[in-house]
């Protein structure tokens, strides 16, 4: 996710550089002076340069891909646009920085009677954080009067940070397109470890967005290198995601959500067939034995308490149908209708739903609280979202990343012949104290 983000901000923002450039070349170091500060040393190095090489290529092919399908964008355009967000970042810095002109924004801010909120300060973009984008570029357009009037002022010498009339028009653009992204980096950002099945639909949603950005499917105004941002994005997404609709967990996860089934994929144009047949062969496998088993223990039940077969076949019952249908089956399941979302809340959520159905479809409910509750990733949030802390925990701030790879490998050795019990390791330290 944090790399479909940057392959698509990669048009709006110059590329961070892997070694320092000298003085004489200052043209994108200086942008990248302004655009990515790290004073924490937080973005992981290999990272950088993985995602560096990523986005390189496939913004490569990107503007090849939309040149043939007749969109294009020039140099000029591609240097213009990539000044916003160095500008926008820029001047944020600079007001923060600055005592006086943060106080001099500010009393801009107050004079202005069209501006409503409590914001009175121009929000900060953070390097190890994504999403601060858009929260930066929202802001300096929120301001966009007293923005004007700052950098207009030969005084304060911010002129370079000075959106032209075409910029300002490319960052309100911007602006509204990055809400694509907004609902899963709320997803993302969570505390806890999101589950495949709230993912995969927001990887879905986002994926069917970008391709409507790219192709202009609602025919509205937009920018052609708006256009080739989306596709790049979406070539990073095809390399990593691509293949997300091949792998059962993924997909019958989704169709185990009573509120969606195979209905959600049918709305969106995918082939249900294949995802049913995939979710029909999987409960076969590992579950069908024991929805048979149940049906039996059932049915014999039932038999001792219905005397013989001319008493069976009508029941004053109210539940009586309901055991002379084996609703226990993934079949039964997919041919019965989508439930409502409120029900499911008023149950506690999904994996509430299911619990509570153990007790009337056991099979079904095991298959779907099994595929329900697999984690989307075994990292966390901040690694999941950002590019920052990938080896050390965010609390060891005296920890090196030597000493860090250390203890992993202690750790991965004690118990084992190289390290049976702690005692080794007290001799080991004792010996070198």
């Amino acid at each position: 996710m944090n790399l479909i983000a940057k392959a698509f901000m990669s048009l709006f923002s110059p590329p961070p550089k892997r070694t320092p450039r000298n003085n004489s070349e200052q043209s994108d170091d200086t942008l990248n002076q302004e655009l990515e500060p790290d004073p924490t040393g937080e973005v992981d190095a290999a990272k950088l340069d993985h995602d560096l090489d990523v986005v390189k290529g496939v913004l490569v092919d990107a503007i090849r891909i939309m040149k043939d399908r007749g969109v294009t964008v020039s140099d000029e355009e591609i240097r213009s646009a990539r000044r916003i967000m160095f500008k926008v970042a820029g001047l944020a810095r600079r007001v923060h920085d600055s005592a006086e002109l943060n106080n001099i924004f500010r009393e801009m801010v107050d004079r202005d009677p069209s501006l409503h909120g409590d914001a009175r300060a121009l929000t900060r973009r953070v390097a190890t954080r994504w999403n601060t984008d858009r929260a930066a570029l929202n802001s300096h357009i929120h301001f966009r009067d007293p923005v004007q009037l700052l950098t207009s002022h030969p005084k304060h010498d911010l002129k370079k940070y000075a959106l032209d009339d075409d910029q300002w028009d490319l960052a309100s653009e911007l602006n509204n397109v990055l809400e694509v992204f907004q609902e899963p980096t709320d997803r993302f950002s969570q505390a806890e470890v999101p589950l495949i099945h709230q993912v995969i639909p927001e990887l879905l949603t986002l994926k069917a967005r970008l391709e409507d950005i790219c192709a202009n499917t609602p025919q509205q105004k937009i920018h052609s290198i708006t256009q080739v941002a989306a596709q790049a994005a979406l070539l990073v997404y095809e390399k990593y995601l691509g293949a997300i609709e091949e792998c059962d967990i993924y997909v019958i996860s989704v169709v185990m959500c009573p509120d969606r089934k195979l209905q959600w994929f049918a709305d969106r144009g995918y082939d249900t067939k294949g995802i049913r047949a995939q979710a029909v062969q999987r409960f076969k496998e590992r579950y069908a034995l024991k929805a048979k088993n149940n049906d039996n223990d059932t049915n014999s039940l039932l038999d001792k308490g219905r005397g013989n077969i001319w008493t069976q076949s009508h029941s004053s019952s109210a539940t009586a149908s309901t055991y002379r249908t084996n609703n226990d089956c993934i079949e039964a399941y997919f041919n019965s209708p989508c439930i409502s979302s409120d029900i499911i809340a008023q149950h506690g959520g999904m994996l509430g739903y299911w619990h509570h159905e153990l007790k009337r479809r056991p099979a079904v409910a095991q298959m779907a609280l099994d595929y329900l509750t697999a984690p989307a990733t075994s990292v966390d949030a901040e690694r999941a979202f950002s590019g920052g802390r990938l080896t050390i925990n965010h609390l060891q701030h005296q920890m090196s990343v030597q000493t860090f790879q250390a203890q992993m490998a202690i750790g991965a050795w004690f118990g084992t012949p190289l390290l049976p019990d702690i005692s080794y390791a007290t001799r080991i330290i004792e010996k070198h104290m």
